[in-house]
């Protein structure tokens, strides 16, 4: 399966996912199927981002132009995905996102969570919250900070003598 390649910058960061959707109760959002779309099409691609979604990609063509209303619980997983793929953006480009979803991870019992995300499945159920939760995991690590890491390598730099 040859995976489309979509520029880094095209992929937003978390929080520009959040801030998207509008406010239902304070902190919490809404699924906009129409901001939602667009972006997920261009880092899924329409074949993995229908298959996430349990649909073909002829009803994913309608819906994601309007000529048909996006169902609730397709509304209900795009939004899950759309949060899940926020919170891989900010540790994997787009082509590492693509591949997340398709890997066994061992925290799954060696299943990929496209294969969790399979006919039927509901945001709240245990399989897909473990997806999601992995998905978030990866934003509770804290940046590396390359200036401390270094630090003590360009202290011993500085210290060499220099001949004049």
């Amino acid at each position: 399966m040859v995976l489309p390649s979509t520029p880094r910058d095209a992929i937003p960061n978390h929080a520009a996912w959040i801030s998207t959707a509008p406010m239902i109760a304070p902190g919490v959002r809404t699924p906009v199927p129409a901001l939602e779309y667009p972006a997920l099409h261009r880092v899924l691609g329409p074949e993995l981002l229908a298959r996430l979604l349990n649909i073909s990609t002829v009803s994913l063509r309608r819906y994601q132009s309007g000529a048909r209303t996006t169902p609730d619980r397709v509304g209900a997983h795009l939004h899950v995905l759309a949060l899940m793929v926020g919170d891989l953006a900010g540790a994997y480009n787009e082509a590492g996102i693509r591949r997340w979803f398709v890997r066994p991870r061992t925290v799954l019992e060696s299943r990929a969570p496209a294969d969790i995300l399979t006919a039927g499945w509901r945001p709240e159920e245990p399989g897909p919250r473990q997806v999601r939760d992995l998905a978030t995991a990866l934003t509770a690590s804290p940046p590396r900070d390359h200036d401390q890491r270094f630090a003590s390598s360009r202290r011993a730099v500085r210290s060499i003598p220099t001949i004049e």
